[in-house]
């Protein structure tokens, strides 16, 4: 088999072979540079690969299903190229965990309880840990999109609930957090970020289903001063630039709540503003500048 050497690699997963569309139009803006470019499955047999110059984590959607292959495969990959969003900024966002983190650096977050693994939620912390709300969300911590994610109206499914917090507990970790209505209004917010620029904002549906950027009722948006206020400081608290990031915020009875810092695998909804396929791009070719010089 000839080996063929590349500059720019997208990660993708088995049901997106040829790669999410959104992010194809970034692989034209980078193919019209003159960049030799291809999409691989993130699982699949690369050896016809000599080495890329750069490899960027894209929709690689089923790494939840397959974690500490996908951790090992990020080590692997992150050796032989450089890889985009680097290891230092990947790993410790797999875990929504790193929520209490950027609490922790006054981040306002979407309150956030962590259901660990062996440990026992019985239903007295369950009326605690929900107090105020009318429902609440359970979902695991390493997860992506609605797998594993249930809605409950509290006082009446609690116990329901705690079925799914034990079903979830049996293979990993898991979250409580309120469930806000604001979601089915104004609506949950994606702010996008390229090389630590604002870019734009898209509004998601709710209880988004796993799908290609554009495809899951998402809409063009705008971000208030606020929302853009609280999504810097977030992304202040990162110890380097991401190549790219999404911050997911909502607003409930006038208050801004992040939601994610998503620095894995997030759709960033290119064609939804003009030129944001030729910022990325270009963003990507500067970090291959940058390895080059």
């Amino acid at each position: 088999m000839e080996k063929i050497a590349l500059d720019v690699v997208f990660l993708s997963y088995e049901d997106l072979p040829a790669g999410d569309p959104d992010d194809n139009l970034a692989l034209a803006e980078l193919t019209e540079m003159g960049l030799r470019c291809k999409t691989i499955d993130w699982r699949g047999d690369h050896s016809d690969l000599v080495r890329a110059k750069v490899m960027v984590l894209r929709s690689c959607w089923n790494y939840h299903k397959h974690f500490e292959e996908f951790c090992a495969k990020l080590e692997a990959f992150s050796r032989q190229s450089l890889l985009l969003n680097p290891l230092a900024l990947v790993l410790p966002n797999l875990h929504k965990s790193y929520l209490l983190r950027l609490a922790e650096r006054g981040v306002r977050i979407c309150p956030t309880y962590l259901c660990k693994q062996g440990e026992q939620t019985d239903l007295s912390t369950l009326l605690k840990l929900t107090s105020g709300y009318d429902a609440y969300i359970v979902k695991p911590a390493i997860g992506l999109a609605t797998s594993g994610v249930a809605k409950f109206r509290n006082g009446q499914d609690n116990s329901a609930a705690l079925i799914h917090i034990e079903t979830l507990q049996k293979v990993g970790d898991c979250l409580v957090q309120p469930y806000f209505n604001a979601v089915e209004g104004e609506g949950e917010k994606s702010l996008v970020y390229i090389n630590g620029v604002f870019s734009h904002c898209v509004r998601k549906a709710p209880f988004q289903i796993l799908a290609a950027a554009g495809h899951a009722g998402e809409s063009p948006s705008v971000a208030l001063p606020e929302q853009l206020e609280l999504a810097r400081l977030a992304l202040s608290t990162l110890s380097e630039t991401p190549l790219y990031a999404r911050v997911d915020v909502v607003r409930q009875d006038g208050v801004d709540y992040l939601m994610e810092l998503e620095l894995t695998e997030p759709s960033l909804f290119l064609a939804m503003k003009d030129g944001s396929a030729a910022l990325f791009a270009r963003a990507i070719a500067d970090r291959i500048s940058s390895v080059m010089d």
